[in-house]
């Protein structure tokens, strides 16, 4: 009998170290389950490697480690807000709701990007790149396009498109560095 006494007592405390560890576990996941930072998934895994937020953790670091590249490459095209803005305007002229055209990638430019890119067949992520940029202009026709002036300048009036966009996305890549509008 007090076999059974002893063994129920150690069960019984065993499960209360478990719940603890759960809520312990579980308050950590709470705090970082909005991050954008792949290392606090990281830690996550590290403290809890087969926890109840595993699968998801290991996915979220994943992605976060893979999108801080992408994030840096769109970084070093250093587009201006004005170039920003044209980004979005070329969006919306191609279909793909941007949200608010102001220069400031928020989630509906990130959807319209992944969206964009994902329908013509470039890699799906919701980054800028070089190619993206030439597939967008030729995407939304070769003229520079600025809501703030009411004329636009058009590099081609002919229907030879593919040399205009040729030399749009030879301007674009001038010297290195992106060029939307300037």
């Amino acid at each position: 009998m007090r076999m059974i006494i002893a063994f129920l007592f150690l069960t019984m405390m065993g499960a209360s170290a478990v719940q603890a560890a759960s809520a312990e576990e579980l308050a950590l996941w709470r705090s970082i389950e909005n991050s954008q930072d792949a290392r606090d998934y990281e830690t996550y895994l590290r403290l809890y490697p087969f926890g109840d937020f595993a699968e998801t953790a290991e996915i979220r670091a994943t992605r976060l480690r893979g999108t801080s590249d992408l994030s840096a490459r769109e970084a070093s095209l250093r587009l201006s807000k004005r170039q920003r803005r044209e980004v979005e305007e070329r969006l919306s002229r191609a279909g793909f709701y941007p949200g608010s055209i102001n220069g400031r990638f928020n989630r509906d430019t990130r959807l319209a990007i992944f969206d964009f890119r994902t329908a013509y067949g470039l890699p799906r992520h919701e980054f800028l790149d070089r190619e993206m940029l030439r597939t967008l202009t030729r995407a939304t026709g070769n003229e520079y396009l600025n809501r703030s002036t009411s004329n636009s300048r058009t590099f081609n009036g002919s229907r030879d498109g593919d040399v205009a966009a040729g030399a749009v996305a030879g301007a674009l890549l001038l010297g290195g560095i992106i060029l939307l509008a300037d």
